[in-house]
């Protein structure tokens, strides 16, 4: 692929995919809140005075938010597309992996922290050692865990397959391409496991960023929707939400169907977010994008052990306040594990540089 081509991938940068993360992280906020009656005890709820076919439009919103993911892998999978000589080489995996479990840990040390002072139920060992790579995490265990760290477990296999993905698609052509995507969407319906199953679920569009980066579908789609006006884009965005959710109600998706309309969704988002005007929104949507992994594991806060804070979260019972304040409550603790990860890395690999000059 030639450099010219290359260059086109960056009409998708960093500030694009770090906004789109923003966006990302409150459609997350939203369908945790909102979407699942299940993880809130009895007395945590909102008002919900508009509805349409009896459901309310937090809840229609809420069942949009679960693209979130597919949302976030598809940008994982742009990122080793467009800096695989980074996702090729072992020891550059090692240290990828290892930087993204330390961030995890440390937020992870703050629910054992949390767990052993507010007198909540910890995890046994067995348990524990499961927990630092995000397994046997959830809402339903009755021990305090970082509720919503599967994705952790997810981008580890990821990150550990990167090499052949790159391997594969680099002799690949478009047709080849559109059957291998193909191909991994229909792998969900052969693994009854579950947690293999939700791995080989969000995969399709982690393959999905990867194939829209290698053949500058941004570029392609950019110049499409430069000509549209916002309106259409909003209504476009719109239409896609509800054919994603028709799907879903009439049972007519398939493994692939997160990834594809990820895909829709980011390129319509990226052109909204393109002609945004107002510079406070991209910055606040950069800024949350930033902290958006952090958010993604503290909001577990809200739904794990027996739930104390919950109260505090839903207190405004109006579903934007909620939100808002959801945000305003952990952005200091995401800030905080930030630095924290940050210095701390920092601090090990001057260790390491040490370590081996003192061996050379």
């Amino acid at each position: 692929m030639n450099s010219r081509k290359e260059a086109r991938t960056d009409s998708y940068g960093k500030q694009e995919a770090t906004m789109i993360a923003g966006i990302a992280i409150i459609l997350m906020f939203i369908h945790h809140f909102f979407g699942f009656e299940e993880y809130r005890f009895y007395g945590n709820g909102f008002y919900e005075p508009v509805k349409i076919g009896g459901i309310s439009i937090e809840r229609m919103l809420a069942a949009f938010g679960k693209l979130c993911v597919a949302i976030f892998a598809f940008n994982s999978g742009v990122a080793i597309w467009k800096k695989r000589n980074n996702y090729i080489s072992p020891k550059a995996l090692l240290v990828r992996a290892s930087k993204f479990l330390l961030n995890y840990w440390i937020v992870m040390f703050l629910f054992m922290a949390y767990a052993i002072i507010a007198k909540e139920p910890a995890p046994d060992m067995r348990s524990l050692y499961c927990n630092l790579l995000g397994l046997n995490t959830g809402p339903e265990y009755e021990y305090v865990n970082v509720a919503f760290a599967w994705y952790v477990f997810f981008y580890i296999v990821l990150l550990a397959i990167s090499p052949l993905l790159i391997t594969i698609f680099n002799q690949t052509n478009r047709k080849v391409d559109i059957l291998m995507f193909m191909a991994f969407s229909f792998i969900p319906e052969l693994i009854s496991n579950p947690l293999w199953n939700t791995i080989a679920s969000t995969l399709p569009a982690a393959i999905a960023g990867i194939l829209t980066a290698k053949w500058n579908l941004f570029s392609l789609a950019g110049n499409i929707l430069r000509n549209c006006h916002s309106l259409l884009l909003c209504i476009s965005l719109a239409i896609v939400a509800i054919t994603r959710q028709t799907l879903i109600l009439f049972n007519l998706t398939w493994g692939g169907n997160d990834a594809v309309f990820a895909l829709l969704t980011i390129l319509l988002l990226a052109g909204l977010t393109s002609r945004q005007k107002v510079s406070w929104i991209k910055k606040f949507l950069v800024f949350l994008g930033s902290y958006s992994m952090n958010l993604w594991f503290l909001h577990s806060i809200f739904f794990t052990g027996s739930r104390p804070l919950q109260s505090i979260l839903y207190w405004p019972q109006l579903s934007v306040a909620i939100l808002a304040w959801g945000l305003m409550f952990l952005l200091p603790a995401a800030i905080l594990c930030s630095n924290v990860q940050h210095h701390l890395w920092t601090i090990l690999k001057v260790a390491a540089k040490q370590h081996n000059a003192h061996r050379q």
